[in-house]
């Protein structure tokens, strides 16, 4: 089973991502569509949203209407700007151990029917298995890449500035992307390039 071959119409959305844990970090290692992409990455800098519920939880997140829910304030505001209604996570479990998780949008409200959340759960089955195989060196699941690799290269940046742990330089940038309402990625590129240094009050 690889990503490409998932059937968007039968899941009843618009756009999915596949997100592996990695040294307990959420990595995207494929989407469907732009879309999709930015609002993982929007996901990534709120720090909130229904892949972090999904593979904290071990079990589905299903959210038919974002306008009506406060479970998420910050991912939600971004989701609605980029014309995003509807959310639904999967997490990719290998017996108690979740090896990630599937994002599905959509951009209008309303549930996913019953045979589409089972085909989702159908879906998440058969690609933790293909993960499991990526994590072991065994294979590689089609189209799989680190998406937030530049992001890494830009805290490494950052940590160096600041001499201080990693883990505080993500997340002034995730702060620095959330506030100026930019994807993480296009923000550690700039970083990366030279064309952003972050002001002094952000450091």
């Amino acid at each position: 089973m690889t990503p490409s071959k998932i059937d968007l119409s039968r899941l009843g959305v618009d756009g999915i991502t596949l997100s592996m844990t990695t040294a307990a970090i959420l990595e995207m290692t494929w989407f469907s569509d732009e879309t999709s992409a930015r609002l993982d990455d929007d996901q990534y800098s709120a720090g909130e949203g229904p892949v972090f519920d999904a593979t904290t939880g071990h079990g589905p997140v299903l959210c038919p209407d974002l306008t009506a829910t406060s479970r998420w304030p910050g991912f939600t505001a971004h989701a609605l700007r980029l014309g995003v209604r509807a959310v639904f996570a999967f997490p990719m479990r290998l017996g108690p151990i979740c090896v990630g998780a599937m994002m599905c949008h959509r951009r209008e409200t309303g549930p996913m029917s019953d045979k589409q959340v089972a085909a989702a759960l159908a879906f998440t089955t058969l690609l933790s298995s293909e993960t499991l195989a990526w994590n072991s060196g065994s294979g590689e699941a089609e189209g799989t890449t680190f998406h937030r690799a530049e992001v890494h290269q830009a805290a490494g940046i950052l940590c160096h500035r600041l001499a201080a742990p990693v883990d505080d330089a993500l997340a002034r940038l995730r702060a620095y992307s959330f506030s100026h309402q930019r994807a993480i990625t296009d923000v550690s590129r700039d970083i990366i390039a030279g064309r952003l240094c972050l002001p002094q009050d952000d450091l």
